[in-house]
């Protein structure tokens, strides 16, 4: 069965009328500012199953929802998400962490449990080693002999090391799609990010500005019990990192023997008075660092409401409503690019208008299709691909972008050529195009839902 991904996408839509026309100019693709909304993430730290960072996106919500509503005149919409992290188990996950606290050193990742536990052990004796390590979930029937255990966790270490190497550029390619989609469609984007959530946040954050660097200033991170280094930490727009770690945070502090954890910067335990429990480790999110009345919480709340104020909103303006972009291998197949359009149309090679740009039998595309902005209609618009003349299985490429900046790119493998048979294809995007009113104003835009 085919996923469906739902994307909305802003641009007008004609008038019926010459004279509504007339009273109602086309605005076809608007600049992001005018539809101002912003994206708030929950990045996860470890041993969170997905039904764990949806919970804490939750609470976030809720938490969020009416202290933020004054803002909303001014700024706009916002939403919470999550950007996940997934757990591959408590002892897997702290292997990610020592695989990432190398990678920010600037060590290789083919590094093995021994070296990277010997960068870790730094300057502690045997003793205090001994607990880090049981602390950490290393504990054997050898947990009293400090050499042998050593060994015992490099060896598992070693183990874990491919599973980490494996998992975190895949997590940080996931993160960095979401928010890089975020930006292209306009919106801001702020990740509240927890203990290992930092270390994925801030290679994510950094490739979606690499990405989108004309709308990296809207990209924002608030830091929490965070095991990066101050260095590392991202910093955006923003003039200095913001974070917020606990003086008594137990978990933080079992990697500070590395020399590379940014310092703690927020006394916790001192408040009397509020009724609230904290864990044993002072680690936790939400009874440890988001609780009311916690200075953490003060101090995140502050924040969260600074960065509404002083990080400004993509401002690219987009030239089409609809592009879609047809390219393939290196070898010279042929292949046709189909477009279905809301009145019946069939726009193809055979076809060829102001759409579709060309009909490319020996090259390797693009063959373009394109709907303007003022020339957007309601209804369905399918976008197909056939594999005309050739031999042999051949990968196509094909990109969309919507006129708010949102694009999807889908890679489809064809097996053999279908000639003529082809000239009805399967779809690879369905558009639906829908007529929305804005509120008290005349003027009409689409909503677009995305069926691949």
């Amino acid at each position: 069965m085919k996923k469906t991904l739902i994307y909305t996408c802003v641009a007008a839509l004609s008038s019926s009328s010459a004279l509504a026309q007339s009273q109602n100019p086309l605005e076809g693709c608007v600049l992001a500012r005018e539809y101002k909304a912003t994206d708030i993430y929950f990045a996860n730290g470890v041993g969170n199953s997905k039904k764990d960072a949806i919970a804490t996106r939750d609470h976030l919500r809720g938490f969020y929802t009416d202290e933020l509503k004054p803002f909303r005149e001014r700024f706009g919409t916002f939403d919470f998400l999550y950007a996940y992290n997934p757990t591959l188990g408590e002892f897997y996950d702290v292997v990610e962490v020592l695989n990432q606290k190398s990678r920010e050193q600037g060590f290789s990742e083919s590094l093995s449990g021994l070296q990277i536990l010997r960068l870790i052990q730094g300057g502690l004796n045997s003793a205090e080693f001994r607990f880090v390590l049981t602390l950490a979930g290393f504990i054997s029937p050898i947990a009293n002999a400090a050499d042998e255990l050593l060994r015992y966790a490099s060896d598992e270490i070693t183990k874990a090391q491919a599973e980490a190497i494996k998992n975190i550029p895949e997590v940080e390619a996931l993160h960095t799609d979401r928010y890089t989609s975020s930006l292209r469609a306009g919106k801001r984007v702020f990740v509240i990010a927890h203990s290992q959530g930092n270390l994925f946040t801030n290679a994510s954050l950094a490739a979606a500005a690499r990405a989108q660097p004309d709308e990296a200033d809207s990209l924002a991170m608030i830091g929490v019990a965070t095991p990066a280094s101050l260095s590392s930490q991202f910093k955006g727009h923003q003039a200095q990192v913001f974070y917020r770690t606990a003086h008594d945070d137990a978990v933080i502090d079992l990697l500070r023997p590395t020399e590379n954890v940014a310092p703690s910067n927020i006394e916790n335990d001192l408040i009397t008075g509020f009724d609230f429990a904290r864990s044993l480790s002072n680690h936790a999110f939400i009874s440890d660092y988001m609780s009311p009345g916690l200075p953490s919480e003060e101090d995140i709340t502050l924040e969260l409401k600074r960065l509404f104020v002083k990080v400004p909103f993509p401002t690219q303006e987009k030239e089409n409503a609809i592009r879609v972009s047809l390219t393939w291998g290196n070898s010279p197949p042929d292949f046709d690019l189909h477009a279905f359009e809301p009145d019946g149309s069939h726009v193809y090679y055979k076809r060829l208008n102001d759409a579709l740009d060309v009909d490319d039998r020996n090259g390797n595309g693009p063959e373009n299709y394109v709907v303007a902005c003022d020339e957007i209609e309601t209804g369905t618009y399918s976008i197909g691909v056939n594999y005309y003349a050739g031999e042999g299985p051949c990968a196509v490429t094909v990109n969309l972008s919507l006129g708010d900046g949102t694009t999807r790119q889908k890679t489809v493998n064809f097996t053999e050529a279908a000639g003529r048979a082809g000239n009805i294809p399967d779809p690879i995007f369905t558009i639906r195009v829908h007529e929305r009113t804005i509120p008290d104003t005349n003027r009409k835009i689409a909503t677009y839902t995305v069926f691949e």
